[in-house]
């Protein structure tokens, strides 16, 4: 398993991804719930457009994605202001939850910093004001290029994506302030639907790893 290491782990099925026509792995951790496809191998797959959605990031998306919407309200709910707080984005797309955030938080441009691997949308970003982003990859070595600690870091839509998840979320840990706030969205690796149809885009190499509510609440205290 990519998180804990275990080798308790089942395996679901095998897949040929329409997206690369390589053959994949589905395997279900027995011991932390989560659910990877194997060769956990990334691709770029983002700036050639293989993946519809990103023809839109490179546009620059208008609405505001749900997920953005359900944190800001759950924010707003508990009393938490960004406002005035330095702030990292992993994985910041087209720069709209930029956008969302400087709407309901009046937060400052220099104040909020960002990492994005596809060129493309990092020009998109650039043109809605974010003025701190970096084009790299996310993981251990970044601590070296990054002399900063950040009130809270955002990644919606993004662990899903990695190859090593708990070099991710350790790295994201490493990053935070003291009584820092990480705040992560995944899609729900338990939708219903996926029993029916499989969920364009939800397999390798643009996902890797499937979460659920339970994966969160087992292994909270490892992360």
């Amino acid at each position: 398993c990519p998180f804990c290491g275990s080798d308790n782990v089942k395996l679901k099925r095998e897949i040929l991804s329409p997206l690369n026509n390589k053959k994949y792995s589905h395997y279900y951790c027995k011991n932390c719930e989560l659910e990877f496809f194997t060769p956990l191998i990334f691709e770029n797959i983002y700036s050639n457009e293989k993946f519809d959605a990103y023809g839109n990031f490179h546009k620059g998306r208008e609405e505001i994605p749900e997920w953005t919407k359900n944190v800001i309200a759950i924010l707003k709910k508990l009393n938490i202001s960004l406002k005035n707080k330095k702030i990292l984005e992993v994985g910041a797309g087209d720069g709209i939850n930029f956008i969302a955030f400087k709407k309901e938080f009046s937060i400052s441009e220099d104040n909020y910093h960002a990492i994005e691997l596809d060129e493309k949308s990092i020009k998109v970003c650039k043109k809605r004001g974010i003025k701190n982003i970096t084009n790299e990859f996310f993981n251990k070595q970044i601590l070296e290029k990054i002399d900063a600690r950040f009130d809270a870091i955002i990644c919606f839509e993004v662990l899903e994506h990695q190859i090593n998840p708990k070099e991710f979320l350790d790295t994201c840990f490493k990053l935070l302030k003291k009584d820092g706030l990480l705040i992560i969205t995944v899609p729900n690796g338990k939708m219903s639907f996926h029993k029916y149809k499989e969920i364009p885009g939800d397999i390798p190499p643009h996902h890797f790893l499937r979460f659920d509510k339970k994966f969160f609440e087992k292994n909270e205290k490892k992360t």
